[in-house]
């Protein structure tokens, strides 16, 4: 499944790359306006047919990227993969035009994001946002993905976090929580809602 996977991403990034699109390129690492920029001097003829292939593309990625996490079981995910991702959901609601907020599984994650730094500013132990995380989200690896996100805000604010978090879920949570300790946390939200764009 993941072969075949890499293999239509690769074969839609070649197609894509007869309309100005950089075939070396993953999608997730071009900003919208790059994108706008390629599809402006193309013909209204291949635009569109460029914007099905972007269509196309995003939607294999994002299922490569769920073939990797269900492979990697949950307490294997020692990448930062949320960034990439969320770059292919904000094309997405772009190329569908929709915001990106408008989308569930981002707004569930933003959720996620503001509850497990609420219940880590009240309680701050490993227990509770366990808790929450459970909440949230039954797959481990979703799970993970929340802990990432907020390991990559305390790095943002200037605390030392090792990265990649721990495999393990519990030991990932006490390393963020030794980090987010160590900072103040009106700054951890302030980075996160401006992420989030909450």
């Amino acid at each position: 499944m993941e072969e075949q996977l890499r293999k239509k991403v690769g074969m839609l990034e070649r197609k894509l790359s007869l309309y100005g699109f950089d075939k070396r390129r993953g999608i997730e690492t071009y900003e919208i306006s790059e994108i706008k920029k390629i599809l402006k001097v193309l013909s209204q003829k291949d635009a569109e047919n460029a914007k099905k292939l972007l269509k196309e593309l995003v939607k294999t990625q994002q299922m490569l990227y769920d073939e990797l996490y269900r492979m990697a079981g949950a307490t294997e995910i020692s990448v930062d993969t949320h960034m990439p991702e969320n770059k292919l959901w904000e094309i997405k609601a772009w190329l569908e035009g929709t915001k990106k907020s408008g989308n569930k599984a981002d707004k569930r994650f933003s959720e996620a994001i503001m509850e497990a730094l609420k219940i880590i500013r009240q309680e701050g132990d490993t227990e509770a946002l366990a808790r929450v995380l459970s909440r949230f989200y039954k797959r481990n690896y979703d799970r993970f993905r929340v802990l990432d996100f907020l390991a990559s805000i305390c790095k943002e604010a200037g605390a030392k976090i090792k990265k990649p978090l721990p495999e393990s879920l519990q030991d990932a949570s006490k390393a963020l929580l030794a980090s987010i300790s160590t900072l103040n946390m009106d700054d951890i939200e302030k980075i996160a809602k401006k992420r989030l764009e909450v």
